[in-house]
């Protein structure tokens, strides 16, 4: 069995992906900026960085500038690629289907692509599917590690607290971009971020916690 649940916080380098050649999916964000730090320092040299600019917001290019400055200070590769949303009733699926597409056709030969997703996100993700009744394969949420045609996706912190994130960032002194579209409550994502998890967090102990282990208790059902 891959033993791709190695790390339990930041300070402890994640075995599974020694030797591998990986991609940091880096849109500027907090989540992003930690998760290229983190892992340069432990693989450096087998790392590169991918920005997806959606032009969805004024601040877009200021944003792929700000991850270009970041990369070229710590010597990592980058690379942004522009990307055009058409208007639509659902514009944060269409975002994020085109996103995904253009990192994974971005991929090389042998590389891994990584992303920033971490406790809270998987969550959220939970509840959403949730909402809309899905069942135990909707349920199962965020996979740690996915196929994606002859490479993987693979998320490091998705069993790490936002705290822990945050903490990682202030003890090293990074800086990293606030995305204005985040305090936007229309992204049902982000009404259930803002207006309701820290209620619900305030009322039930350990909630966040336990409803990630509830997505993975369901992601073993699958098996």
């Amino acid at each position: 069995m891959k033993n791709y649940l190695a790390l339990e916080d930041l300070a402890n380098k994640d075995e599974y992906l020694t030797g591998k050649k990986i991609v940091v999916a880096l849109s500027g964000g907090i989540d992003s900026v930690v998760l290229l730090h983190f892992l340069n320092k432990h693989y450096p040299g087998n790392v590169r960085a991918v920005h997806i600019n959606h032009n969805l917001s004024k601040h877009s290019d200021e944003w792929c500038a700000f991850c270009e400055r970041i990369c070229n200070s710590a010597k990592i590769e980058f690379k942004y690629i522009s990307i055009n949303i058409q208007n639509s009733s659902n514009i944060e699926e269409n975002a994020r289907k085109k996103r995904y597409l253009s990192l994974t056709s971005e991929l090389r030969v042998d590389e891994i692509l990584c992303t920033a997703h971490h406790q809270e996100d998987q969550a959220e993700t939970f509840l959403l599917q949730l909402f809309r009744g899905s069942g135990v394969a909707g349920l199962a949420s965020m996979p740690k590690i996915k196929s994606i045609g002859d490479s993987e996706l693979y998320r490091p912190f998705l069993n790490i607290s936002k705290q822990k994130i945050v903490d990682y960032a202030s003890k090293n002194h990074l800086k990293w971009i606030e995305d204005d579209s985040n305090l936007d409550t229309n992204f049902k994502r982000n009404l259930l971020r803002i207006e309701f998890l820290p209620k619900l967090s305030s009322a039930f102990n350990g909630l966040i916690k336990n409803v990630s282990r509830s997505a993975a208790h369901q992601a073993e059902a699958l098996r």
